[in-house]
Formats: C-alpha cells, structure tokens, sequence
C-alpha cells in the first residue's frame, strides 16, 4: 500500500530526486543549492525560481527576476527550509502530469494532462481554484513525446 519508504523520502526532497533522476537518465534542469547559515558565493543567473527542497504545493517558492529580489526570496524560502534548490526560471516552458503505478508486473498509467497555469502552478491555482470546470483535458501531444514521459516515468519509477 502506497511507496516504500525510500521512494518517499526521495521524492520529499528535491535535490535528492533531482540526483536519483539524473542517475538513472532522466533530464532535470540544473540547479543550485543554499543552504542556511552558509554563505553561499554562487552566482546565480536571474531570471531564477527558489524552491524550499523539502516542501510542496508551491509554499515558499519565488520567482527571483534580478539581484535586487535576492534577499527577500531566500528570507522567504528559508522560513520553511534549511536548503533551498535554486534553478533557472524558463518562461513559457510546458509542464505536464503523468501519473502511474505498477500492477500485475505491467505499468498502469494516467491520460499525461497539461495544467493551465499563469507563471508557474501556485498553491491556490492547485487547490484553491475552483471555477471553470475540473475535467481532465489530455495534453495534445506526439505520441513520441507521450512515450518519451513514459519511459521517463519507468525509469525512475523502477528501481524504487
């Protein structure tokens, strides 16, 4: 019944599943890490978006446009984290779901759906909106790019 215990601890911590997804061949975007009460001197490149490693739903993550929003982002991120993943923020970048298990020994998995989102999927566009209509609309894609998920997902998903 649900993940082992080393699937979730895994997937709770961003840098770890970015490392994990890396190792078995699965593109990620790269990133940096802050860690509180180090004084970190990388150079990041803006625009950026800081994500508190072990959090969801979008809580305390910021959209880091040039130096001058720096501060006030990491002051943000750290509040709910020690370490913060730092990545390059890619405007009009596509995102999509995809959702599997494994049943009988054969994967199982979800229509792949792509979520209406303005900059980026915030808490509130995630949980809180409820206008328009809550249907599953199927992202319109290639079947190679909907094979190309897939085998994404079975490679991370296989080992764990």
């Amino acid at each position: 019944i649900g993940p082992r215990l080393e699937a979730s601890v895994l997937s709770f911590n961003k840098e770890l599943t970015k490392l994990y997804a890396k190792s078995v061949g699965v593109k990620t975007l790269d990133y940096t890490m802050l860690r509180k009460n180090q004084n970190s001197k990388e150079k990041l490149n803006f625009p950026c978006i800081i994500k508190p490693a072990r959090l969801g739903s979008s809580i305390g993550i910021s959209i880091v446009k040039d130096e001058k929003d720096l501060e006030y982002a990491k002051d943000v991120g750290f509040e709910f984290d020690n370490d913060l993943v730092v990545e390059e923020f890619k405007n009009n970048i596509k995102e999509y779901n995809l959702a599997g298990c494994m049943i009988n020994d054969e994967f199982v998995f979800s229509i792949i759906e792509e979520p209406k989102k303005k900059e980026f999927l915030d808490f509130e566009q995630k949980y809180l909106s409820f206008s328009g209509h809550n249907e599953l609309i199927e992202a319109d894609l290639s079947e190679e790019l909907k094979e190309k998920l897939k085998d994404s997902f079975k490679k991370i998903y296989n080992p764990l």
